[in-house]
């Protein structure tokens, strides 16, 4: 077994995915994207989830309520770590899951965005990595989609010994998100870190 460690990468920004009922309305705590700097013109009518930068003293999940509340959601019950991880204009990002949301009167963004409870298709979009995000979040529940899902998105090849990681490799306990930012070779054990987009899910060997 490697000794060889990896040191971790801060997280850049993080994001909340919180479910919501309102009004006959399934979907997601969302917000409008801010349009009103120049050079954002292209953002009218586009919507995305509550989150953004981590401030120097933060916690990530303070960081992700903090965010959230002043982009007009109370968010209740998160989880303390994100389910996943992954790049996103060369930084670092995580989102984190909630049990719900809840709308704010006021909030410190009100001027210039407004909260929206999106749908999956709404949200569901490459920009920003939602796409694959969602992809996660329903496979955390749906063991046989996280597998094809891990699939479809392939998997990096070891450096020390050129092994093709494999999720059939490995049982799989799909009640964690695990990002392959920094993975243990399933044939040499040895780790390596790869900055391709692939979520995986946690080896229960």
């Amino acid at each position: 077994m490697s000794t060889s460690t990896t040191k971790e990468t801060p997280l850049f920004a993080v994001v909340v995915l919180a479910p919501v009922i309102e009004n006959n309305t399934v979907g997601f705590a969302a917000c409008t994207r801010p349009a009103d700097k120049p050079g954002t013109e292209n953002e009218i009518g586009k919507i995305g989830l509550p989150g953004g930068k981590v401030d120097p003293g933060e916690t990530y999940v303070e960081a992700a309520m903090r965010e959230a509340m002043e982009e007009g959601w109370d968010i209740v019950d998160i989880d303390e770590e994100p389910f996943f991880k992954t790049y996103v204009q060369g930084k670092l990002c995580a989102w984190f899951a909630a049990k719900t949301a809840n709308r704010r009167g006021k909030f410190k963004e009100q001027h210039r965005i407004t909260t929206v409870v999106a749908t999956e298709d709404e949200l569901y979009t490459p920009e920003f990595k939602n796409d694959i995000a969602l992809d996660v979040y329903r496979s955390l529940n749906t063991p046989k989609q996280s597998t094809n899902i891990l699939r479809s998105l392939g998997a990096p090849i070891c450096p020390h010994c050129g092994h093709q990681q494999n999720v059939d490799d490995w049982d799989c306990d799909v009640s964690h998100g695990y990002t392959m930012n920094d993975v243990e070779c399933s044939n040499c054990n040895e780790y390596f870190t790869t900055s391709a987009s692939i979520t995986w899910v946690t080896p229960t060997k």
